[in-house]
């Protein structure tokens, strides 16, 4: 049998592309290219079928193949894209005299599209070490380049070629439709769309996403319209005709039917039942005592304010009930809180707080009012949701103030804070001087952020105490609360001190300590000496009056 060749694999660019440089990606492919996802979520339409890419997700293109990546922006994907070449290698007839007589031509990649890993970690090592060695010279460095792209190859043509089992496949096809149905719910959308984009004839789809999910694919679309119909008009924005529209339905009257079978009351009688316990602090320019929202009568004695304690202690309040997050806690707090029972928001037990018998709901993140739980929050006790405003802790101190006739000491408590800062900055003047500062937090979830001064603690330390930011922070935030940033690209950072906000939960601290020991990470300083200092965790990420003098202090001893 003849030899019919071999296929070499020859490495080319590899660059790393965030938020706004994938779209220069799309249309026809002219060459071969691997991507891979390393933050955010976003669709991707390839050859006509959309993809939807999440941290870990690996797609293979090769020429003739036609992306369109406008969708993605919005998830905000970071990711690597390495291009290569594929050349097959066979035996020619050529004259003896003419060398090896091997001869290379074009051929086609034995994988492509979407590669589905059961295991990513191994070949997101790999992908960050080619990017890390990029620009690695001589001949050694380059064969340890080559055989990392190898592996990298290996790893992938291998789990191009592993058989899924129906169960695996289903499952992926399912959580692909669901997440499409949650990015997409204002498009029309069909059984036979959904089956296509599961990869799954619309029997088999319709049976297995309801063994799965408990009701049928619309359904549960329904369901998610619903959701954002409420909000909508717990918002009270615009006229029924238009929330209808952007939840997904043309017709006004189909939809106020729709929700009536699924809420038992008409979108009306909705908004005018729960209208005014949604609040967006951040649409109003003064205390939202001024804004028309149903206030409760008198003082509440029993009060619920789930991450929003430090408002409630700051007030004079002791809430029944306080924030957790299995063994987390807000241990600057207690002082104010002892003995005060927890509530752990990853299982939100409603029972719970039907028990406590509050006489007011709180909800500090808008995501604790999802799923149903702000109906049945609102059945126990008046509820309000409570979004920061522009002038961030400030906004939601003023807007619980104004709920609970507690103007003065909010703005007292506000006052004595902008005092203490005062003194602060004069103290940092003398003692940091022109020195740059980052504020860096190593996450649960392996991730590193790196925080801009549209955030709370960001205007704390450039704004009001008037630290000097790096210019690297400012080319990479650019403004924005905080920016997700890869290690490799702390070799750029060019900081004097580096605060380091450390996660104790998942896999936080392990990740600080690898960090730091590191060969990337002390080259932050770039030949200059850079003090790091680690920062009390839930005080740097909560934010309140109490909060802010807590980081205000040790600011103020650190620096010093």
């Amino acid at each position: 049998m003849r030899d019919n060749g071999s296929i070499r694999f020859l490495m080319g660019e590899i660059h790393y592309r965030s938020t706004g440089d994938w779209t220069t990606l799309g249309g026809l492919a002219t060459g071969h290219s691997l991507v891979w996802i390393v933050e955010g979520k976003g669709w991707i339409e390839v050859d006509g079928s959309a993809l939807y890419a999440v941290p870990g997700s690996c797609l293979v293109f090769v020429p003739g193949m036609v992306s369109d990546w406008r969708n993605s922006e919005a998830g905000g994907l970071k990711g690597y894209e390495l291009r290569f070449d594929t050349l097959k290698l066979s035996e020619g007839e050529l004259p003896p005299d003419s060398g090896t007589g091997v001869v290379a031509q074009r051929a086609e990649c034995p994988f492509r599209g979407e590669i589905a890993f059961r295991d990513t970690e191994e070949a997101e090592r790999l992908i960050r070490q080619l990017y890390r060695r990029r620009l690695k010279t001589g001949a050694l460095a380059r064969l340890e380049t080559e055989l990392a792209f190898m592996s990298l190859i290996c790893l992938v043509w291998k789990e191009a070629e592993l058989p899924r089992e129906d169960g695996t496949s289903r499952a992926g096809g399912i959580e692909r439709t669901i997440a499409y149905m949650n990015h997409r719910y204002r498009e029309p959308m069909t059984r036979e769309k959904l089956a296509a984009i599961a990869g799954m004839s619309l029997w088999s789809y319709a049976t297995a996403f309801k063994k799965s999910c408990g009701v049928g694919p619309m359904e549960y679309l329904t369901a998610i319209r619903m959701a954002r119909a409420k909000e909508r008009l717990l918002l009270g924005r615009g006229k029924l005709r238009e929330i209808a529209r952007d939840v997904g339905f043309n017709s006004e009257f189909y939809f106020s039917s729709k929700f009536k079978q699924h809420v038992g009351m008409p979108p009306i009688d909705y908004a005018n039942r729960h209208r005014g316990r949604y609040i967006r602090s951040g649409e109003l320019g003064r205390p939202l005592a001024a804004a028309a929202v149903e206030r409760p009568a008198g003082a509440a004695a029993r009060i619920i304010g789930l991450y929003l304690e430090d408002h409630l202690c700051c007030l004079g309040i002791r809430p029944v009930l306080q924030f957790a997050m299995d063994d987390y806690t807000q241990r600057y707090l207690q002082p104010y809180m002892e003995a005060v029972p927890e509530l752990d928001v990853k299982r939100f037990d409603c029972e719970a707080i039907r028990a406590s018998e509050p006489d007011l709901i709180l909800l500090g993140i808008s995501d604790f009012a999802v799923q149903g739980r702000y109906d049945e929050c609102s059945g126990i006790a008046p509820t309000y949701v409570m979004e920061a405003g522009q002038d961030g802790w400030r906004s939601t101190l003023r807007a619980i103030a104004g709920l609970l006739d507690k103007t003065e000491p909010a703005e007292r408590a506000i006052r004595r804070c902008e005092e203490q800062a005062g003194e602060v900055r004069r103290h940092l003047q003398r003692t940091v001087g022109t020195q740059s500062v980052a504020l860096v937090r190593v996450c649960m979830h392996k991730h590193l952020w790196l925080y801009g001064n549209g955030s709370d603690n960001g205007s704390l330390l450039y704004e009001e105490l008037g630290l000097r930011m790096p210019t690297f922070v400012q080319q990479r935030v650019r403004g924005d609360t905080a920016e997700c940033v890869d290690l490799r690209e702390f070799e750029t950072l060019d900081a004097d001190i580096v605060l380091l906000i450390v996660d104790p939960l998942g896999e936080g601290r392990q990740r600080a300590d690898r960090l730091m020991s590191d060969p990337l990470w002390p080259s932050v300083s770039t030949g200059r000496t850079v003090r790091l200092h680690e920062l009390t965790f839930d005080c740097w990420t909560s934010s309140g009056a109490i909060a802010q003098t807590a980081k205000l202090e040790e600011l103020s001893r650190l620096l010093s």
